[in-house]
């Protein structure tokens, strides 16, 4: 995983892991 992510990236990504179904959540820890 990209751990230089841009503001917007990072914004993107959060606001995807808040749309997907909790099946499909993926331990990024």
């Amino acid at each position: 995983l990209e751990l230089a992510m841009s503001e917007d990236a990072l914004t993107g990504f959060l606001a995807w892991l808040e749309a997907a179904p909790p099946g499909q959540r993926v331990n990024v820890a």
